[in-house]
C-alpha cells in the first residue's frame, strides 16, 4: 500500500469529513437593498428638512424685520395663512401618491385610502361612522396647542432673530422627555435625566446672554446698512433677499419668552398627539395634520379679523412681502412633510439630529450674512444644549448599561465590552 502525502489524502476526502469544516464556513447574507434604499431616502429627507426649515425661519424673520417690510408686518395674518396652507397637507400627499402609483402602473383607489386614513378616527362599536364627539375629543387639545405653538413661534420671530428662536426651540426634547415621564409614565434613565438638567442650564445661559442689561441695550443690531423704504419702488417690496434686519434691545425678552413658550407648546403638541393617535402611518398623519389645521383656521380666524378691525394690526395687502411670506409658508410645509416621511423610514434619533444642524446654520447665517454675532454666553449655551440634545435623543438601550450587565446580553448596535481571546 502506497502512502500518499497528507495534502493528497485531505483533498480526496469529502468536505463533510474534514475536521471543523462546517464551523469554518461563515455564511454571508446579501445586504437588503430595500433597507439601504430607505436609509438613503431618509438621509435625503433629513437634508430637505434642514434646508426648508432654515429657509422658512430666515424668510419669516425677513418678512417682519427688514426695514423695508417693518411698516407692513402683520404676524397674526401670517399665522392664519400658514395654518390655511397646511390644511392642504393631505391633498398634497395624496396627489404625490397618485403620481407615483400611476408612474409604476399600480392601482389607485381613493376610497380604500380614505378608509385606511380615517380608521384612527373611528370607534370599535361603529367602525363605519366617524362621530363628531370623537373628532372633538381627539382634536381639540391638538388644535389649541397648534395655535399656541404658531403664535409663539411667529411672534417670537418679530422680536428676536431666527438663530435665537431655533436655539431656544431645541429645548423641546428636554421638555418632552420630562412630560413623557410625568404624563405617559415612560421610564426615565438617570443619565438622560442628568442631561435634561444640563439642557435647561444651557437654555438658561442663552436667555441670560440675551437679557443681561449691558447686552440687551444694543442686542442683535445688524451691522449692515438699513434699507430706507420711503423711496423704494413698491415692486421691490415683494422681492426675496437676506438683507439688514434689526431688533429693539429692550424687546428681546418678548422673543425669549416666545421661544421658551414655543418649546413648551411643541412638547405639549407631541404629547397630545401621542395621547390621541398611536401607530399611525404617513398617510394617516397627513390627514390628521390637515384636519388639525383646518379646525385651527376656523378657531383663529376671528382673532385675526378682530386685530385688523381694531387697527391693532392693519393689513396693507398691496405692500406686504407676499413672495417672502408665501415662500416661508411653503418651505415650512415641505419641511414638515420631509420630517414625517423621514421619520417613517428611519428613527427619531436620526431625524432629531437635524435640530442641532439647524441651530448651527441659523447662527452662521445671522452672524455672517446679517452681521448679528452672538455673545459668548449664548454660544456656550447653544453648545451645551447641543451636547445634551444628542445624548437625550439616543435610544435608551445604548445608554442603559445596568440592564445590559444584568441580562448578560449584548445590546444591538453596540460592540461588546469583552475581548475575544
Amino acid at each position: 500500500m502506497e502512502l500518499q502525502p497528507e495534502d493528497s489524502r485531505k483533498g480526496s476526502c469529502p468536505a463533510e469529513e474534514w475536521p471543523l469544516a462546517k464551523e469554518s464556513v461563515i455564511p454571508v447574507s446579501k445586504p437588503d437593498r430595500s433597507v439601504h434604499r430607505n436609509w438613503l431616502i431618509a438621509f435625503l429627507m433629513l437634508m430637505l428638512y434642514i434646508t426648508f426649515l432654515v429657509s422658512s425661519s430666515q424668510l419669516t424673520s425677513s418678512a417682519f424685520n427688514e426695514e423695508r417690510y417693518k411698516p407692513y408686518k402683520a404676524p397674526f395674518l401670517f399665522i392664519w395663512c400658514k395654518l390655511f396652507l397646511r390644511s392642504f397637507t393631505f391633498l398634497i400627499v395624496l396627489s404625490v401618491l397618485w403620481i407615483v402609483r400611476k408612474c409604476k402602473g399600480r392601482p389607485f383607489s381613493v376610497h380604500k385610502i380614505w378608509l385606511h386614513c380615517t380608521s384612527p378616527l373611528r370607534t370599535e362599536d361603529q367602525p363605519t361612522l366617524i362621530k363628531s364627539v370623537t373628532l372633538l375629543h381627539k382634536f381639540w387639545p391638538i388644535v389649541i396647542v397648534t395655535i399656541s405653538l404658531q403664535v409663539a413661534w411667529i411672534v417670537g420671530h418679530v422680536y428676536a432673530p431666527s438663530s435665537l428662536m431655533t436655539a431656544l426651540g431645541s429645548g423641546t426634547v428636554a421638555i418632552s422627555y420630562v412630560l413623557s415621564w410625568l404624563v405617559l409614565k415612560n421610564r426615565m434613565l438617570v443619565i438622560k435625566g442628568c442631561f435634561v438638567l444640563v439642557a435647561f442650564a444651557g437654555i438658561g445661559m442663552i436667555c441670560y446672554g440675551s437679557l443681561k442689561p449691558e447686552f440687551a441695550a444694543s442686542a442683535f443690531q445688524s451691522t449692515n446698512t438699513s434699507f430706507d423704504n420711503s423711496t423704494a419702488d413698491p415692486g421691490l417690496l415683494s422681492s426675496l433677499s437676506i438683507a439688514a434686519i434689526s431688533f429693539e434691545g429692550a424687546s428681546i425678552y418678548i422673543g425669549v419668552i416666545c421661544g421658551l413658550s414655543g418649546a413648551l407648546f411643541m412638547s405639549l403638541h407631541t404629547l397630545a398627539f401621542k395621547k390621541a393617535f398611536q401607530n399611525v402611518d404617513l398617510m394617516q398623519v397627513a390627514l390628521i395634520v390637515s384636519v388639525t389645521h383646518f379646525f385651527a383656521c376656523i378657531v383663529f380666524f376671528p382673532v385675526a379679523i378682530t386685530f385688523n378691525l381694531t387697527d391693532y394690526e392693519p393689513w396693507h395687502l398691496t405692500r406686504m412681502p407676499w413672495a417672502a411670506m408665501l415662500t416661508a409658508w411653503t418651505c415650512a410645509l415641505i419641511s414638515a412633510l420631509s420630517y414625517a416621511y423621514g421619520l417613517a423610514l428611519s428613527n427619531p434619533f436620526f431625524m432629531s439630529l437635524a435640530e442641532v444642524i439647524v441651530v448651527a446654520i441659523s447662527t452662521a447665517l445671522d452672524a455672517f450674512m446679517r452681521g448679528m454675532a452672538m455673545n459668548n454666553l449664548q454660544i456656550c449655551g447653544i453648545a451645551i444644549v447641543a451636547v445634551a440634545f444628542v445624548m437625550m435623543v439616543m435610544p435608551d438601550p445604548w445608554l442603559d448599561f445596568k440592564d445590559e450587565e444584568a441580562s448578560g446580553e449584548e445590546v444591538p448596535g453596540r460592540k461588546s465590552r469583552t475581548t475575544d481571546l
